[in-house]
């Protein structure tokens, strides 16, 4: 997994810098870091319908992605993505689908 860009520690000395007052006992300093601190707790599954060749990339067409993945479409080196390719177990044919014995 990648490493923050920007300890939390460098964020605190940026708005104790820009505003010491924030930091007196008159005020209470609540921070909201939203996708930092959740972005990689996500989990999505998909059936991926078909494999291409783009400008020398393999892209993969599967069911996510449009909506869930925007960041990372028009971003993609500011919001790249960890991806983990499982393929499906291959089913034994059924009985009831198996050529007759010659």
């Amino acid at each position: 997994s990648r490493a923050y860009s920007t300890p939390f520690s460098a964020l605190v000395s940026a708005l104790h810098r820009a505003s010491l007052a924030l930091f007196s006992p008159a005020h209470l300093l609540i921070t909201e870091f939203g996708r930092r601190i959740h972005a990689k707790a996500a989990f999505a599954a998909s059936r991926v319908h078909a494999v291409k060749r783009s400008g020398g990339r393999r892209l993969a067409v599967a069911g996510v992605g449009a909506d869930m993945f925007v960041r990372t479409a028009y971003q993609p080196r500011h919001w790249p993505l960890s991806l983990l390719h499982l393929p499906a177990p291959v089913p034994a044919p059924s009985p009831a689908l198996a050529p007759p014995p010659p």
